[in-house]
């Protein structure tokens, strides 16, 4: 195949108005001025192998975008030639295996809506516009991930192709090492991947997922914490049971209370869209406190102060399923409390104050002992490089990138190499 025959935009060569609005399909309007060689469009497996070799040829750099909610903009990088697997779509569900295949552009509302007449559920992200590419190469962290686990953990093989243009299948029997880096590894995987294969679940659970925001009001520096807990279950009385022993126990003078409100998941999805709409700039860090941490300790600046030094900003927590038994792969990097900063704002030249803001946070907490490390999938590898996996899986992923991509193609984004 030639490169007449991709569906592909040069840097320097076509309409520049087609190209920057390829360029910029991303869902965080704070992004890298990078300018990629060309960017390419795939809707099928042979124009990926096309796109591969063609980044061979020019011996530059092979950048992948999925559904472009990745607030760091990933796929960025300059000079490179850019995958964006927009066009490129898959579902499939195997009624026999009771097993989903999908592309990496499906979001999270899309999946849920294609199992919704299955009577099947999967742990999808909190937000229903993210893709599952950058979701489960990252680990994960969905809905109720204190009960469900990681996202990637539903992961049952995935087909990628590699630098070199070969079509891998990759499972827990076959290409065993890139299996085990699809789950977990981020920016750093070694290939494009074109095909998750997830086992998903045939029945929701009723545990209850806890989460506490930290804003402030419109117009005003008061800030407030929102205690939210979601219950999964199919029926108004479950529901009331067990959110009733959360609200006989609740402060007193709360400002809003509400025993029981029922939704669905695709209209939790309206409010966070309209919480975090796309266009706005977002600077994030979330992390993983150690056990011993005292949480209220911890939080309290973050939840009490912060928001209000940043209006329409949020902090985040969320209690995570800690196991010294995860399964075997890349994510290892864990803890009993998930915490997360952002900062949301419109102008530019904001940009450096709300960076150091948040970071400088987190600066603190690490200083006191109180962090295990930083989620992969809000890494900040330049202004601040930290812990993202346990010292053997971080061996592992550069033991693995060095096998399938010695001349860092893809990988570099997180080890500095790039």
């Amino acid at each position: 195949m030639t490169s007449s025959e991709l569906p592909i935009i040069w840097r320097d060569d076509g309409p520049r108005s087609e190209y920057e609005a390829w360029r910029t399909r991303t869902f965080n309007a704070k992004r890298p001025d990078n300018l990629p060689l060309a960017i390419i469009k795939p809707t099928t497996v042979e124009h990926i192998v096309a796109a591969t070799k063609l980044v061979n040829q020019h011996d530059v750099r092979l950048a992948i975008r999925s559904g472009g909610h990745s607030l760091q903009s990933w796929s960025l990088r300059n000079d490179s030639i850019l995958v964006d697997l927009e066009n490129f779509n898959l579902k499939e569900f195997d009624e026999a295996t009771g097993v989903v295949s999908v592309s990496p552009t499906v979001t999270s509302s899309e999946l849920l809506l294609f199992l919704e007449d299955k009577k099947r559920f999967f742990p999808v992200g909190h937000s229903g516009e993210v893709g599952l590419g950058g979701f489960v190469l990252q680990g994960g962290i969905g809905l109720n991930c204190r009960t469900y686990g990681y996202a990637c953990e539903y992961l049952t093989a995935v087909d990628v192709v590699t630098v070199s243009g070969e079509i891998k299948h990759c499972s827990p029997d076959e290409n065993e090492d890139l299996y085990w880096a699809a789950r977990g590894s981020g920016p750093d995987n070694y290939e494009t991947v074109f095909r998750w294969v997830l086992d998903i679940l045939p029945k929701l659970s009723d545990d209850i997922e806890p989460t506490i925001f930290g804003f402030t009001l419109p117009n005003t520096p008061i800030p407030v914490i929102a205690f939210h807990a979601h219950v999964h279950a199919v029926s108004d009385e479950v529901i009331s049971e067990l959110l009733q022993p959360i609200h006989d126990s609740r402060p007193p003078s709360a400002i809003v209370e509400q025993p029981s409100v029922t939704t669905t998941v695709q209209q939790e999805f309206n409010a966070g869209h309209a919480m975090m709409p796309p266009g706005s700039r977002y600077f994030t860090e979330s992390v993983f406190l150690t056990d011993e941490t005292d949480l209220v300790e911890a939080c309290r600046t973050l939840f009490t102060i912060l928001p209000a030094q940043s209006p329409g900003s949020l902090a985040y927590w969320e209690p995570m399923k800690h196991r010294n038994d995860l399964p075997d792969m890349a994510m290892s990097i864990h803890g009993d409390h998930y915490v997360s900063l952002m900062a949301i704002y419109a102008d530019p030249k904001q940009d450096e104050a709300k960076q150091s803001w948040v970071l400088n946070c987190f600066r603190e907490m690490d200083a006191k002992g109180w962090l295990v490390g930083t989620y992969v999938g809000d890494a900040h590898p330049i202004e601040w490089p930290h812990r993202y996996w346990k010292e053997s899986a971080q061996a592992r992923i550069q033991e693995i990138g060095a096998k399938w991509d010695p001349h860092s193609r893809i990988t570099g984004t997180i080890f500095g190499n790039s």
